[in-house]
C-alpha cells in the first residue's frame, strides 16, 4: 500500500507539472487538524540486550501554512506532534510495553494545487520531513533509558480541500515519509545497545483550513 501511494504521488506530481494553471491562489493557506501517524517497521534484535523496538500508531495534531509561489505551486511548512507507545521484544519475553514517546515531524513541501471549479480542490506535494523524538517515559524494569535520534527523509503528500463557506474549508491529507532512526537502549555501567528502527510513517490528517 505504501509503495502504491509513493508511485501514485510521483505520477500526479509529474502530470500536474505539465498542466498550465488558469486561476491561481495568491494568498497564504492555513491547514490544521487531528493526525494519526502509523509507523511501519520493527528494529532487529540488539547485539547486547537482545531487545528490538517498534512504534505503535500515534495520535496528535498538526498545523501547516502554505505560501503561494508561481502558478499553482506553493511552499508548505508544517509541524505536528503525536504520542506513541513503544513496544519491546527480546529473545525471552514476548512483546511488552517498553514506554511512551512523543514525535514531532517538521515538513517542508512543494505543493501543486490547481484551481478547479466547484468545491473540491485536490493537491499533491513532495519534499522532506525531519522527525524529532522527545520526552520518552519508560514503563518497564529496564535499568537504563531509551533515546531516539532525529532523522530526515523524503515525503510525498496527497490532499483534498472541500469548500465549507466564506474562506473556510474541510481538509483531508495523507503523507508518506521514508525515514530510519537510531534507538539507543542504555543499560547500567554505560553499556548501550543501538538498533536501527525503520519508521516509514503513513500520516493521515482530518481538519479544517482557511484561505487568507
Amino acid at each position: 500500500m505504501r509503495k502504491s501511494f509513493l508511485i501514485l504521488a510521483l505520477i500526479v506530481v509529474v502530470l500536474g507539472s505539465t498542466i498550465p494553471a488558469s486561476a491561481q491562489y495568491t494568498s497564504p493557506i492555513l491547514r490544521a487538524g487531528i493526525i494519526g501517524i502509523s509507523p511501519d517497521g520493527t528494529s532487529p534484535h540488539g547485539d547486547t540486550f537482545g531487545v528490538r523496538v517498534e512504534l505503535d500508531t500515534g495520535i496528535g495534531a498538526d498545523v501547516a501554512v502554505s505560501y503561494p509561489l508561481r502558478g499553482a505551486f506553493s511552499l508548505d511548512l508544517g509541524l505536528g506532534v503525536a504520542y506513541h507507545k513503544v513496544k519491546g521484544e527480546d529473545l525471552v519475553s514476548p512483546t511488552y510495553d517498553l514506554g511512551k514517546v512523543w514525535s514531532a515531524p517538521l515538513s517542508l513541501l512543494i505543493q501543486w494545487q490547481p484551481t478547479l471549479y466547484g468545491k473540491w480542490h485536490p493537491y499533491v506535494g513532495v519534499g522532506g520531513t525531519y522527525t524529532a523524538f522527545f520526552a520518552f517515559k519508560i514503563e518497564t524494569g529496564l535499568p537504563g533509558d531509551v533515546d531516539f535520534s532525529g532523522a530526515f527523509g523524503p515525503t510525498f503528500q496527497l490532499g483534498l480541500d472541500i469548500d465549507a463557506g466564506l474562506k473556510w474549508f474541510v481538509n483531508f491529507d495523507v503523507r508518506y515519509t521514508s525515514v530510519e532512526v537510531d534507538v539507543d537502549i542504555k543499560g547500567p555501567d554505560d553499556v548501550n545497545d543501538r538498533v536501527k528502527l525503520p519508521v516509514n510513517p503513513l500520516t493521515a490528517r482530518v481538519g479544517f483550513g482557511y484561505r487568507f
